[in-house]
């Protein structure tokens, strides 16, 4: 009973959401925080609660195939080889191209917004 005790305690520490500020232009993508880096002053502009990080990157991409927004401007994919390549969700028709720049930055960020 101790041990059970102590797992559910250690879930608890690993609270997480994500930072997200489209005003800040030099940010490309949402940052995880955890519940120790949360500040009390700018919760506005955190998305979601989440137990853990695993749960966090699930909903992130659930949220981007919903509204076609690009994988690699949010950080769950790596940039191919070449400095245009687009991520996988544009090669399946499923985000709107901000990787290969038929959208802007901006306007992707209106839309996680």
């Amino acid at each position: 009973m101790l041990f059970r005790s102590n797992r559910q305690l250690r879930r608890n520490s690993q609270l997480c959401a994500w930072f997200w500020d489209s005003a800040d232009t030099n940010t490309t993508a949402p940052r995880l925080v955890t519940a120790h880096d949360i500040d009390p002053a700018r919760f506005g502009l955190l998305h979601g609660l989440f137990r853990s990080r695993t749960t966090a990157i699930e909903a992130l991409r659930a949220v981007a195939g919903e509204y076609g927004l690009c994988n690699i401007l949010l950080g769950l994919e790596k940039r191919g080889a070449t400095p245009n390549s687009p991520c996988f969700a544009h090669q399946i028709k499923r985000c709107k191209g901000a990787c290969v720049g038929l959208e802007t930055r901006e306007q992707h960020a209106q839309r996680i917004c």
